[in-house]
């Protein structure tokens, strides 16, 4: 699917079949990385990069141990989990290795905080949703894609224009919060 500039978290929600309740296939996770909009992080800070990494890892546990327990989905996970590895491995089959990736290092060198605020992921029965986002000033997400800005700065975009999975915005012209959407 792409790119999307239409689509909502609430659409999202009900394509994993999410609901808001304390069920073990319905949750949503949270990690905060840094909550200080006006102070910019040293991404070098082994306090921050301990946070950074932990919210990474638990994303993709999380996200690996949920789906493992689904009839429909253990077998998928077992033969292929979600590993932020594959990236560096250039393994392009794991779209969530890639969006943790190549939009954590874009918010680490774009956003007002030089940080992640957070992340968050939330978990159906249908798919997850899992967002990344920052505190401070947005940025104009159709716009970059549109010209194709920072072609030379990084990836993201371009892997959100190939991806298989679906990639919207909180807001497509004054973006803090980008997200994916996987379904099995």
């Amino acid at each position: 699917m792409a790119i999307s500039f239409t689509h909502t978290l609430q659409e999202a929600l009900q394509s994993i079949n999410h609901q808001s309740s304390s069920h073990q296939n319905h949750k949503t996770h949270e990690f905060e990385v840094h909550n200080n909009k006006i102070h910019k992080i040293n991404p070098q800070c082994p306090n921050f990069l301990s946070r950074y990494s932990e919210a990474l890892h638990q994303v993709t546990s999380l996200t690996n141990t949920h789906f493992k327990q689904l009839p429909h989905t253990s077998q998928i996970i077992i033969d292929m989990p979600f590993n932020l590895h594959n990236w560096i491995n250039h393994n392009e089959s794991d779209e969530l290795a890639y969006f943790l990736s190549e939009t954590g290092n874009n918010c680490l060198n774009h956003a007002p905080s030089n940080a992640p605020h957070k992340f968050t992921l939330h978990l159906g029965t249908k798919g997850f949703v899992i967002s990344i986002s920052h505190q401070g000033q947005g940025f104009n997400a159709e716009h970059i894609n549109k010209n194709k800005l920072y072609k030379n700065e990084g990836a993201a975009f371009d892997f959100y224009r190939n991806c298989q999975n679906t990639i919207f915005f909180n807001n497509p012209q004054n973006t803090t919060e980008i997200f994916m959407l996987h379904l099995f």
